[in-house]
């Protein structure tokens, strides 16, 4: 449902009026369809059509550089994506306060269950690790660490969780520090709902949402992938063999490795949103539907396999 211009809380309009001035084309704030979109747990998301233009506006949450996110960075990788044809267009950057505005694509949430879209969407996955390195850098296993420190100075009390999501961390990280793993261009955030399938060009797959962009192990990329999608052995097989060519033991260990390593993210996420945010959402639910997942798949028999198979 749209709004008018006047009904926006004075951010939102001052970056609207902003944006007005900075894209050819847009027209003016009071002329504008404005449409909130809705799906995000970090930012506010809003729809601009006016003039010859249509465009998505994004207001990134209060303190969102707590959470390791580089708006530079992700401006830059999601300008690079973009000329790579797995992003939509970048229309540009508001100053100061880097507010992001892309094009807008019509498009649905993708369905990954869909064998075609399945294999596109991880062709993009494997283009974005190929392209040129990016400024930025996710480090995987020292963000729960640090994740912990910046909720502690907020004020939320360390848990347990905490402690078992920093020690795996330093598990799984000592194993992949015992084989060559270069550092690729990570998307870092491969949630279902960060995949698109457009309804203007079929078979078209978009990737979105770029802010937790940076150099990274690929690993992590694909046991996000995989995890956050939910997917079974036989889809994990076959994204193996999608993005390999092959799936040995050696491949399934590490992806079983960071798929538990997408938990300690994501439960050490929630734990530090708690301290930051100020959108109504429970993070402390999610943080705990994580940490729980977390330690159910960190105490399988076939992860305990995996610390051992995963060197090669």
């Amino acid at each position: 449902m749209g709004v008018r211009f006047d009904q926006l809380e004075p951010e939102a309009q001052s970056a609207v009026g902003k944006a007005c001035a900075h894209i050819d084309g847009l027209g003016s704030a009071a002329s504008l369809l404005i449409e909130p979109l809705t799906g995000g747990i970090t930012n506010r998301n809003y729809r601009l059509v006016g003039g010859q233009r249509d465009v998505v506006l994004r207001l990134h949450g209060k303190d969102t550089e707590l959470l390791g996110i580089d708006r530079r960075c992700e401006f830059e990788a999601a300008v690079q994506a973009a000329s790579l044809g797995l992003a939509p267009g970048v229309a540009g950057l508001l100053e100061p306060e880097l507010y992001l505005i892309t094009d807008f694509v019509h498009a649905q949430t993708a369905d990954l269950g869909d064998p075609d879209v399945f294999a596109s969407a991880v062709a993009r996955i494997k283009a974005w690790h190929a392209s040129p390195a990016v400024s930025g850098r996710f480090d995987t296993f020292g963000l729960a660490e640090t994740y912990a420190r910046t909720a502690s100075s907020r004020g939320v009390v360390r848990s347990a969780g905490a402690d078992r999501a920093i020690d795996l961390s330093k598990t799984v990280g000592a194993v992949f520090a015992n084989f060559h793993d270069p550092l690729v261009p990570g998307h870092n955030d491969l949630l279902g709902a960060n995949f698109l399938t457009s309804t203007d060009e079929p078979g078209r797959v978009w990737l979105i949402d770029w802010e937790y962009a940076g150099m990274n192990t690929r690993w992590f990329d694909l046991g996000n992938f995989s995890i956050n999608n939910g997917f079974d052995e036989a889809t994990n097989d076959r994204l193996l063999e999608l993005y390999f060519g092959e799936v040995t033991p050696v491949v399934s260990a590490r992806l079983t490795l960071m798929r538990v390593m997408s938990d300690v993210r994501e439960s050490m996420w929630g734990v530090v949103q708690q301290g930051v945010s100020t959108l109504d959402f429970d993070y402390l639910e999610y943080a705990n539907q994580h940490f729980d997942r977390m330690m159910m798949n960190a105490t399988t028999p076939s992860f305990a396999n995996a610390l051992r198979t995963a060197v090669g």
